[in-house]
């Protein structure tokens, strides 16, 4: 799994937020002409738009922000008049420039604070992007046209072989289901049908996956061609086995009165802002950030750990409710059952 990390660089200060505008601000005026468009890594588009804030709020990366041809923004649920969207306007995810796992420490912002005030944005209109949503199927915040609800034209993650329309939003997968030959005693499996659609670190299970303890986990250390590298030994042999990988779970350290979950061997569908849970894990405890590199990275917490543990296996959980889409300049299509 990924999403878009960075903008190709145009002429200005390409900050995240500019903002607030005018005399009782931070920026006289706008860096770049409102809908200007820069392109990014992993198939993004960027629309640089204005955002008028009249009630301050905190946004999260991912959250879905709309806009019409005025190129003024504002966040899903709260246009001011009608409560209504028309048809076609256009829908992104806001982009602060947050990323994990990188080696220097500097993951971006993955929320920004609004005060009452004229900002300006970069939106995320296609590309692997975040997306904050409380389902698998629909966005945070459905709109209404004329009081029927509404949502973006989008394919579910259960979706299979359908092509991707322009005005859509596809779901990706956070698990994938494979076959491959198992030897009992061996970390290597053999004859794996569908290893472009896995990556390294992704948590593994199914018969002959070993877990040695209740909470610990076997994930991928290695890919190439048709075989799979494990962290542990099978413990049965077989052919054809069926085996999940999973994008939301991970395994590593904890310390006892320490924030900071070490030996994280992957960080597919971790995100900041997340609550995160496992062994030794307080309730209710959020991801603050992620940094390393490799297969070897760091989470730091909202809280300290209350026991300290090898090879803990951790998921996500709760909202900020990320899941990676795929977006292709979606827009709100006509009034549908939502």
């Amino acid at each position: 799994m990924t999403i878009s990390s960075f903008q190709f660089e145009d002429a200005g200060p390409h900050l995240p937020v500019e903002g607030p505008y005018g005399s009782g601000g931070n920026f006289p005026q706008p860096s770049f002409k409102p809908g200007t468009v820069t392109a990014g890594d992993n198939g993004a588009e960027f629309i640089f738009l204005l955002l008028d804030v009249v009630n301050g709020y905190t946004s999260n990366q991912g959250d879905a922000f709309v806009w019409d041809n005025t190129m003024v923004g504002s966040r899903t649920g709260e246009i001011a008049t009608t409560g209504e969207y028309d048809i076609g306007l256009n829908c992104g995810t806001i982009f602060l420039g947050g990323k994990t796992g990188d080696s220097t420490g500097l993951v971006g912002n993955w929320s920004y604070t609004f005060t009452p005030g004229l900002y300006g944005i970069w939106v995320q209109r296609a590309g692997a992007s975040l997306c904050n949503i409380n389902a698998t199927t629909t966005l945070a915040i459905p709109g209404t046209i004329g009081g029927t609800p509404s949502r973006i034209t989008f394919l579910a993650i259960t979706t299979k072989s359908n092509a991707i329309a322009p005005g859509s939003l596809a779901f990706m997968p956070t698990s994938k289901t494979f076959t491959a030959d198992t030897l009992a005693g061996s970390a290597t499996l053999l004859n794996v049908n569908v290893g472009k659609f896995i990556q390294k670190g992704m948590r593994l299970t199914g018969t002959g996956i070993p877990t040695t303890t209740a909470s610990a986990s076997t994930h991928i250390i290695d890919i190439n061609g048709s075989t799979v590298t494990m962290s542990a030994a099978a413990t049965a042999s077989g052919t054809g086995v069926t085996i999940t990988a999973l994008s939301n779970s991970t395994s590593g350290t904890t310390l006892s009165g320490s924030p900071v979950l070490s030996n994280i061997q992957a960080i597919n569908g971790f995100y900041p802002n997340q609550t995160i849970a496992g062994t030794g894990i307080p309730a209710s405890t959020t991801i603050l950030s992620i940094t390393g590199s490799g297969n070897r990275y760091q989470i730091t917490m909202s809280a300290n750990a209350t026991a300290s543990a090898n090879n803990i296996s951790f998921t996500t959980t709760a909202m900020p409710n990320y899941n990676e889409v795929f977006l292709s300049w979606p827009y709100y299509t006509a009034a549908t059952s939502a």
